[in-house]
């Protein structure tokens, strides 16, 4: 009976294999247009290599939708007289099917498919995909179960309540966890502030907001070769990168740094403009269009930048960081000029000396220019985070009070985390005193601030 089974599942699976090669040909295809699947030198299309590691939703659903399966797709050449397919080095993806949710008496079965080979065409070498259906869901399992014994199939009925009840327990907790995850994103946006009646201002004021960013590092790279120039931003070898079309316009800076552990590099390069990191849609767009940035930087780094050629790419941000939406209006506007004076108000709680680094606003270029003297900091006034007319409410981060240049500088990750420590501070402080925050002494913040162990606020000397 087992193998009866067995061999029912396997013409399930080849009917599936079989449609998912359809497809993925399909792609491939589409997605070579007039190139040569395999290139003259024997190695797959960067074209194909790129598309395939985008793994978008329409790759996905080869395996979510169509195969219910992983799906492992391997490019190669086919040799027709003799019918045989002959693998390619490092083309090999594979297409995860987890995010599929099982039906009734579905579970994971440790079957493979057997592979399926199309001839995808070429020019010069003619070239082929392997596919193979891995881990496929199926009630194969669940079947023989049934078949074998009534106590197993208590048992499993049992383990699978289990699993039910875990679930919903899981589903139950989970919940808070996300609505206060989109109630952080909503109030790092401003969302709710805007809501609430608070004015504000998106971007520079003409809705330019400064470009979002994807991150990734590079493992196993030579610091010794990759760092040997003195050229911080490897403003060479970009020229070449943009003028063979290999690299996008935008990354004439190369921003490569050391990494935390030796001979990892972190890439923080690619940057997309004129994108609203208020619209989900927008972030969407912004992070393929990243991604696809991403791996184009990191095959130009290994065939082009000394130091690079045993490197490969690693730890691929999940989406963009999106620097700037919108500024809400408060009782006071912290202006360039204040900064590049050094200005100290009273009810300065957070002491910096930021640059101006601005990231490429609509058509500008980036930024990174001094806005005080060396040696000199200016301070963040705490009226720069309470608006004029809500009682009770406080907006730190990305959200602070500035003109475009003076945002430029504050909006870094110590000062948000430092005006979040002080809006933190003065909630308290008026919940002990049952007062609104803008009834608060400005002193009395500072001075708990400072015991706190900030320094140079309240114009106190640093």
């Amino acid at each position: 009976m087992s193998r009866e089974l067995e061999s029912q599942e396997f013409t399930s699976l080849q009917v599936r294999r079989m449609a998912v090669a359809s497809s993925a040909r399909s792609i491939a295809i589409a997605a070579a247009g007039e190139q040569a699947i395999i290139t003259k030198a024997g190695a797959l299309s960067p074209t194909i290599q790129e598309r395939f590691l985008l793994q978008d939703p329409e790759l996905q659903g080869l395996a979510t939708v169509i195969a219910r399966a992983d799906v492992r797709i391997q490019f190669g050449s086919w040799d027709e007289a003799q019918q045989l397919f002959t693998p390619l080095t490092d083309a090999e993806f594979t297409i995860d099917s987890s995010g599929v949710e099982p039906t009734a008496g579905e579970r994971r079965d440790p079957i493979t498919s057997g592979s399926e080979v199309v001839v995808l065409g070429g020019t010069s070498t003619v070239g082929a995909m392997e596919i193979t259906l891995v881990q496929p869901l199926s009630t194969r399992v669940t079947r023989i179960a049934q078949i074998t014994s009534l106590v197993l199939l208590v048992g499993i009925l049992a383990l699978l309540l289990t699993i039910l009840f875990a679930s919903l327990a899981a589903h139950r907790f989970a919940k808070p966890v996300r609505l206060l995850s989109e109630t952080a994103t909503r109030i790092g946006d401003g969302d709710l502030s805007a809501k609430a009646g608070v004015p504000f201002m998106v971007g520079d004021g003409r809705g330019n907001m400064m470009g979002v960013t994807l991150s990734f590092s590079m493992l196993n790279a030579s610091w010794d070769h990759v760092f040997a120039k003195e050229d911080p931003y490897f403003s060479e070898e970009a020229a070449a990168g943009i003028a063979d079309g290999r690299l996008h316009p935008d990354l004439a800076k190369l921003y490569l740094m050391r990494g935390f552990h030796r001979d990892t590099v972190f890439c923080n390069s690619v940057h997309i403009r004129g994108e609203d990191g208020t619209d989900p849609q927008q972030v969407a767009r912004a992070t393929q269009e990243g991604r696809r940035r991403c791996h184009q930087l990191a095959r130009f780094l290994i065939e082009s930048v000394p130091g690079f050629e045993q490197a490969r790419m690693s730890e691929l941000g999940p989406t963009v960081g999106v620097r700037e939406t919108r500024k809400l209006e408060a009782v006071h506007r912290i202006l360039a000029s204040d900064l590049s004076a050094g200005a100290k108000p009273a009810d300065g709680i957070v002491c910096r000396d930021n640059p101006i680094d601005d990231v490429m606003r609509s058509d500008a270029e980036m930024t990174h220019d001094a806005i005080v003297a060396s040696g000199d900091y200016y301070t963040i006034p705490f009226r720069a985070m309470v608006p004029e007319r809500i009682e009770n409410l406080l907006f730190a981060g990305r959200l602070v009070c500035a003109d475009p240049a003076a945002f430029a500088s504050v909006r870094g990750m110590p000062q948000c985390m430092a005006m979040g420590q002080a809006a933190g501070t003065a909630a308290a402080m008026a919940l002990a005193k049952g007062l609104a925050v803008q009834t608060l002494d400005h002193a009395d913040i500072v001075a708990s601030l400072a015991a706190q162990g900030m320094r140079g606020i309240g114009g106190r000397p640093l």
